[in-house]
Parts: structure tokens; C-alpha cells; sequence
């Protein structure tokens, strides 16, 4: 009964203190660099409790077919508990009920947890208005540009078409930087850009990076500003190694240089 009164304490102990982080939060500041940067941890943040919740369903699972089967079932071990705080699954059915109640319970204060952190990114996107966070450049040391923004001929089709972003040169294999907080909404072969990573930032931006040797981030991750999202190459249409960068804000397409520190 000490090692179930130890586990559920030390499971509460999380919910408090990452309520008390959140309520911290300063959902009036005036940067926007700032908002996108709490944005981001609440984001990272919400990703660590929604697996928390999935192991707690991983032991409420367990322990109901222990009780209906009355067998011994292994119990998912919870990252954050140490062995010593383990439940013993040999229990009989009342207090493996009573564990399984109490699993449920920190599961709602989890759940809770994460609504409140949506309703504080809520909160904070509505704060942004229309201050967009300047990003970085995308590439550390390659500076040139090789064909800009704007209308052109196409190197290759010989059609006078818009060239929807600045294509950056450099060597084959060197990290592409994303130039924002984000969530990558997709990762993988597109016709013209082959290899492409897309990237929904926190303050209405969406950036591309195409032509890619390599993607290194998968759709759904969270990455930082400055974070290796792929690899200079030259797939799809391309004539040399380099990242065809875009970038759109609200919908509407833009002029990467009006919102990179270069």
C-alpha cells in the first residue's frame, strides 16, 4: 500500500508543477519573438503530456485484463517513476481498481492540464495580431542569392513564370535551417521541388524549403529556430545544389528577404 500511495503522489507532483509553469506565462508581451518562442514550449510541452497520458491508458489497459483474467500482466513502465514506485500487479481486485481509479484521475488532471495550455496558445496567437517574427536565414555562410523573387524566365522551361521564392546556393549536404518555431506539415517528394520540408510557424508564416538532398525532420515534429530541417541538394527540377525558400503569411505569398535577417 506504500508503493501505491508513493506512485500517486510522485504522478500528482507532475501536474502541479506544470501547471504552475503555464500560469506563468505572460499572454500581454509585446514581442512577437517572445510569443512565438512560448508558443513553441507550450506546443513541446503538450507533446510530453500527451505521451504521459498514453502510458497511464498503456497501465489502465494492463490492469483491467489483470482483473479479468486474473493473470499477472506486466505494467508499462512510466519514464518519469522509478522502479521502487511501481505497482504491484499482483494486487488483489480491489486494490487493483482502486489503482486503476487512481490512474484515471491523474489522466484527467493531464487532459485538463492540456486544455489549459490550449486555451494559453489561444490566447497568445490572438496577441500576435499582426506582428510577424523575423526568422533567420536559412543557410550559415551562403549568403548569395542565385535567382530572386519575383517574375523570371525559368532556367530550365524557358517560360517567363513567378519564381514564388529566392533560390540560395550552396555546397551538397550542408544543414538547411528552419528559420522559425514551427510544426513541419510536410516532408517528402513534391513534382519540381523533390525533396521538400513545409514548416507552419506560430504567427501566420509558412515557409518551404525545397530541392533537398535529404529531409531530417518528419511531418508533425516541432522544431526550433535554427533547427536542421534537410540537407542542400539538387532534386526535382534544379539545375545545381541549393534551397529554393518560400515564404507566405495569412495565405499570402512574400518576399522571403521581408521577413529573414539575412
Amino acid at each position: 500500500m506504500l508503493k501505491k500511495v508513493k506512485l500517486l503522489i510522485a504522478l500528482s507532483l507532475i501536474t502541479t508543477i506544470s501547471t504552475i509553469n503555464v500560469n506563468a506565462l505572460d499572454t500581454t508581451s509585446s514581442s512577437s519573438d517572445e510569443i512565438v518562442k512560448d508558443i513553441y514550449d507550450l506546443k513541446i510541452e503538450k507533446e510530453d503530456l500527451q505521451s504521459q497520458i498514453s502510458k497511464i491508458d498503456d497501465m489502465i489497459s494492463s490492469k483491467k485484463e489483470s482483473i479479468s483474467s486474473e493473470d499477472s500482466v506486466e505494467v508499462v513502465q512510466l519514464s518519469f517513476i522509478d522502479d521502487d514506485s511501481l505497482i504491484n500487479t499482483n494486487s488483489d481486485e480491489n486494490v487493483v481498481e482502486a489503482e486503476i481509479e487512481g490512474l484515471e484521475g491523474l489522466k484527467a488532471g493531464l487532459t485538463e492540464r492540456i486544455n489549459s495550455i490550449n486555451e494559453k496558445e489561444s490566447n497568445l496567437k490572438a496577441n500576435i495580431g499582426e506582428n510577424i517574427s523575423y526568422g533567420i536565414w536559412p543557410v550559415n555562410g551562403f549568403n548569395e542569392i542565385s535567382s530572386p523573387f519575383g517574375y523570371r524566365i525559368h532556367p530550365i522551361t524557358k517560360e517567363k513564370k513567378l519564381h514564388k521564392g529566392i533560390d540560395i546556393p550552396a555546397n551538397y549536404g550542408v544543414d538547411i535551417l528552419s528559420t522559425d518555431y514551427g510544426v513541419v506539415t510536410f516532408s517528402g517528394v513534391k513534382n519540381g521541388y523533390g525533396n521538400v520540408v513545409y514548416i507552419e510557424h506560430f504567427d501566420g508564416k509558412v515557409s518551404i524549403y525545397g530541392h533537398n538532398s535529404e529531409n531530417i525532420v518528419k511531418e508533425g515534429d516541432i522544431v526550433e529556430k535554427g533547427q536542421p530541417i534537410a540537407k542542400i541538394g539538387s532534386t526535382g527540377i534544379s539545375t545545381g545544389n541549393h534551397v529554393h525558400f518560400e515564404l507566405s503569411v495569412n495565405g499570402e505569398l512574400k518576399n522571403p528577404l521581408e521577413l529573414v535577417n539575412r
